[in-house]
């Protein structure tokens, strides 16, 4: 009984011993895929050709953008058709205005454009030419998107006018109308004018001391100074005044006195 003990461990060592080699086999083959694709991207040359794909993509989904706030009514009938460039008339062709209509009415609206700038930076970035980092700009870029894509469908128009073009997509429509049914429209209000402060003193540092002298009240302050410095000082007449006398005293003050007789200087 001891032997087969003994013989059953040193199988199922053996296996264990089998099982750890093929796992790094299979961890050194995953490293060497990661370290080639590294390699292979780190080379110049398909840096600057992922950065001029980019940029090109980026001048095509302008294009096609701007062309279906154009012609996007017109080319409504055809997103259920097999895809024929002849029958649309968005420059970006059926792609184009397919890609355009998922973007602007089914997604953010027209603050799709905020991403624009993101994809033309991030081929210049791959090209070499732009060298600052895009986490923040990407970040910003999409609070900015959604507060806009939120205000353009609370501001205008809303899906279920039949419109071709929704300005702040179906997404920025949900969300204004859900915080509408739970807030009110004065209460939607302030959360778009709140988000926009917000996203001001993040974006600019100048917009603290803006926020800080409108709420001192340094205008009001100023004006009521003004207002009392305009104001005329009553009028001395002469039948009151009969005496006028300064004294110099060693605090350099100057005392004004009146009484009935004339005029002495102390």
């Amino acid at each position: 009984e001891s032997d087969l003990f003994w013989h059953r461990n040193n199988i199922l060592t053996q296996h264990i011993y089998q099982i750890k080699a093929m796992t790094r086999k299979k961890n050194s083959k995953n490293n060497s895929t990661i370290e080639n694709i590294k390699d292979f991207m780190a080379k110049d040359s398909v840096k600057v050709s992922i950065g001029v794909i980019l940029i090109i993509f980026t001048i095509y989904l302008v294009i096609s953008l701007i062309s279906f706030l154009i012609s996007g009514y017109a080319d409504q009938s055809t997103y259920n058709e097999v895809i024929n460039s002849t029958s649309v008339l968005n420059k970006g062709g059926q792609i184009g205005s397919r890609l355009s209509n998922l973007l602007i009415n089914k997604w953010l609206g027209l603050a799709i454009f905020v991403f624009c700038p993101i994809l033309l930076a991030s081929g210049l970035k791959f090209i070499g030419v732009y060298k600052k980092d895009l986490t923040k700009l990407f970040v910003y870029s999409c609070c900015i998107a959604i507060v806009l894509s939120i205000s353009l469908s609370f501001f205008f128009v809303n899906p279920s006018e039949g419109h071709s073009i929704y300005w702040g997509g179906m997404s920025g429509y949900y969300v204004s109308d859900f915080l509408e049914s739970h807030i009110g429209w004065s209460g939607t209000l302030l959360v778009i004018i709140a988000s926009v402060i917000i996203l001001s003193i993040f974006a600019f540092n100048a917009t603290i001391d803006l926020i800080r002298k409108l709420f001192s009240f340094e205008y009001l302050k100023k004006k009521i100074n003004i207002e009392e410095c305009d104001t005329p000082s009553p009028i001395i007449g002469e039948n009151n005044i009969n005496e006028i006398s300064f004294s110099n005293t060693e605090e350099d003050n100057f005392v004004l006195t009146t009484d009935n007789s004339n005029f002495e200087e102390e």
